[in-house]
């Protein structure tokens, strides 16, 4: 089997796996995998875990399986290439802003400000943008199926957090939750 054939199984795998476990953490709370419940929480490993490969099995996939889709024109390949910075100057901006400790699922305070005032998931956003970012850049016909998966699980995250963040800061939450949308649109009053 070829190595193409395996990035592709073990990053289906993970998503899979992500998205499974997502689901369960936003339906039953009690059995929540996201966000952990501590640093040295299996769930953290699970959750961290999970990620790691699907973020290995992607390049080796994005490499081993470079120019085989339709879109081998290098204004493709540009327009990826912005993208990712884009999205990559995005992403860091919103980790900094909350901070490294609660990106990782810990907690923290609620950050409203900066990127969080224009989306209550602007690292999800990012992440989403990344990841078609990385499959236009590859053009390769075995990451343009894996992709929306892994935008699936991106996008789904936040019903898994959601729950969470309101037994955390309570009404505060609530108030946010009101006026800025979940990943874009207009701010409301």
């Amino acid at each position: 089997m070829s190595a193409r054939w395996i990035a592709f199984g073990a990053l289906v795998a993970a998503e899979g796996l992500l998205l499974v476990s997502l689901t369960i953490s936003a339906v039953r709370p009690a059995w929540r995998t996201w966000p952990p419940p501590g640093p040295r929480s299996w769930q953290l490993a699970w959750s961290w875990g999970l990620l790691g490969v699907a973020a290995v099995a992607g390049a080796v996939l994005a490499i081993a399986d470079y120019g085989s889709f339709v879109l081998d024109h290098w204004g493709w390949k540009a327009a990826g290439a912005a993208l990712l910075v884009a999205a990559e100057v995005f992403n860091e901006w919103s980790v900094r802003t909350v901070g490294r400790h609660a990106s990782r699922g810990l907690g923290g305070e609620l950050v409203t400000a900066g990127p969080y005032a224009l989306s209550r998931n602007p690292q999800y956003l990012a992440q989403s943008a990344m990841v078609v970012a990385i499959a236009l850049i590859a053009d390769s016909t075995l990451l343009a199926f894996a992709a929306p998966l892994g935008i699936a699980a991106l996008l789904l995250t936040p019903w898994a957090e959601e729950r969470w963040l309101e037994e955390r800061h309570g009404d505060a939450y609530g108030q946010y939750r009101g006026q800025v949308p979940r990943f874009l649109g207009r701010r409301r009053r």
